[in-house]
């Protein structure tokens, strides 16, 4: 069985399986974010735990009572650490983290092989953060699931709904896409910006751009689609970085969303 194993395990979270079950469990348990009506996509930050660890956990938390129905996990970040054309997938049967593996539903990934811009890219997936971080959340939260890890690059809209459109499933699949929020401004441009970001998000404009969010291509997809089948898009909670370092010159914005 070919792994990718965990890369910023140690850094972005413990390394440690049972500091890393405590860590996640506190978040866990601290969230109090429920819904009635399951989830289809979840939208969340990628960033060290410490800093969006419990603005994750909340969207999180709403899959618990909903736990055992998702089978599938479409899960999206965008690429930090290499160039990238189009959707990267993994030839990996397995994504490792220090809870244990993941299996890759390998019959889904050759299910959008075909697709123009999706192809296997390792070096994509080797060193990328904005999909591992969340990975010990959904094995906290979800029962047994397989999971689908896409890398996204410089992809079209046209290629990225294509691909969601492939992928959407029924009830047993759950969309999660990985993304901060604004980067780099001084703290009262980043609420600005993020409350602009956020009303976009609440009407389902697929407008979104690089200084919105990170994710941003992966998320406006995921709004045209949301739009398209009915769902409702719902802010959880949000902050940014200064809450965590006192900073308020250089922050960065987090958020978490669910669509129903």
């Amino acid at each position: 069985m070919s792994v990718r194993y965990a890369a910023v395990s140690g850094s972005f979270y413990p390394a440690h399986s049972q500091d890393l079950a405590r860590e996640v469990g506190s978040f866990i348990n601290a969230a109090t974010t429920v819904t009635e009506k399951p989830p289809k996509i979840i939208v969340v930050p990628h960033a060290h735990y410490s800093f969006s660890g419990h603005i994750a956990a909340e969207a999180f938390h709403a899959l618990i009572d909903h736990q055992h129905q998702y089978k599938k996990v479409i899960l999206l970040g965008p690429a930090h650490c290499c160039c990238l054309q189009g959707i990267a997938t993994s030839a990996n049967s397995a994504f490792e983290t220090p809870l244990g593996t993941i299996d890759v539903a390998k019959e889904l990934v050759d299910q959008i092989d075909q697709i123009a811009g999706v192809h296997v890219q390792e070096d994509a997936h080797t060193m990328e953060y904005s999909i591992e971080v969340q990975l010990p959340f959904l094995q906290t939260v979800l029962s047994e699931f397989s999971l689908v890890p896409l890398v996204v690059g410089d992809a079209t809209p046209k290629q990225l709904a294509e691909v969601l459109r492939a992928l959407w499933g029924g009830d047993e699949t759950l969309i999660v896409i990985s993304s901060d929020m604004s980067h780099h401004l001084y703290d009262n441009d980043a609420r600005h910006k993020d409350a602009d970001t956020v009303e976009k998000i609440h009407q389902l404009k697929p407008t979104l751009n690089s200084y919105d969010a990170c994710g941003y291509r992966a998320l406006n997809a995921a709004l045209v689609l949301a739009e398209n089948e009915g769902l409702k898009a719902e802010l959880i909670c949000q902050c940014n970085s200064s809450v965590v370092t006192g900073n308020r010159d250089n922050v960065t914005g987090y958020a978490s969303f669910m669509m129903v």
